[in-house]
């Protein structure tokens, strides 16, 4: 299994970085609304419907779904990405028991995923459109950094169950590997920028409150897996499974770090 997500990492890693870093923005548009779809697609299975059609009419909802948020005002967006966030990491610290209420309704579980997968879509798209790269680039390093050491952290130190219920192969330690991981990356960037003072603590925080997302994002399918009483959300990517399984993170990871970017680094 390691060896497999190793490899999968290796091949997947180049790919990525070089759709962000090197390809036009409208061929990385393409690539990332297909992505979107399969992950929409995958999202439909998770959630219970087992009809074709049915899956694709709950793709297509989202891909409609994602211009049409666009008509909010920014504020409202922000707000209600925050808030919806805050309310899963409530869902995942109190699983089961807060989990009558939407375990068993499929419409529940579809909203969480419109909610999820909707706005981490928006703020790609916006970070491709206004050519961003180098805050793609940070964004994603963040996202895998936490994976990584949290990954290696667990297997080598983790002794004390994180959240159990939900996901019993998360440690504290693995939790604060891939925090730690995470900080390196943002001092470096600190560092190549020529940050000190205010604008390296800030950078900090935004870096601890995008791995902090990003746990919860994992921790998030994690709960709806363990809930459908499935291991994977699908076979695609071998070692991890689905294609959910590998951008758990980043789905919450991107809203948050953008959020908290220009909340705390003002520009």
């Amino acid at each position: 299994m390691l060896k497999q997500r190793v490899m999968t990492a290796m091949l997947l890693a180049p790919l990525v970085l070089a759709i962000v870093l090197f390809m036009p923005a409208s061929v990385a548009m393409v690539v990332l609304l297909l992505l979107f779809a399969y992950a929409s697609w995958e999202w439909a299975s998770l959630v219970g419907l087992q009809d074709q059609r049915t899956k694709l009419m709950y793709v297509l909802l989202l891909i409609i779904a994602t211009p049409l948020l666009l008509q909010l005002a920014v504020a409202t967006i922000l707000f209600s990405t925050v808030l919806f966030w805050f309310v899963i990491s409530f869902l995942v610290l109190r699983y089961p028991h807060c989990s009558l209420w939407w375990s068993n309704s499929i419409a529940m579980k579809g909203l969480m995923g419109l909610l999820t997968l909707v706005p981490s879509m928006l703020v790609l798209i916006m970070l491709i459109v206004l050519e961003q790269q180098s805050y793609l680039l940070m964004l994603l390093l963040y996202v895998w950094a936490a994976d990584i050491g949290a990954y290696f952290f667990g297997r080598r130190w983790g002794t004390t169950k994180f959240i159990p219920a939900v996901s019993p192969k998360k440690s504290v330690q693995g939790l604060f590997g891939g925090w730690l991981f995470v900080l390196v990356i943002a001092i470096s960037f600190a560092y190549l920028n020529h940050y000190v003072g205010h604008q390296l603590f800030a950078s900090l925080v935004v870096a601890t409150v995008t791995f902090m997302a990003s746990v919860v994002g994992d921790l998030q399918i994690s709960m709806l897996k363990r809930a459908a009483g499935i291991k994977d959300t699908g076979r695609i990517l071998p070692g991890h499974g689905g294609l959910l399984d590998r951008i758990d993170s980043l789905t919450a990871a991107a809203p948050m770090f953008v959020i908290s970017y220009f909340l705390v680094m003002g520009h």
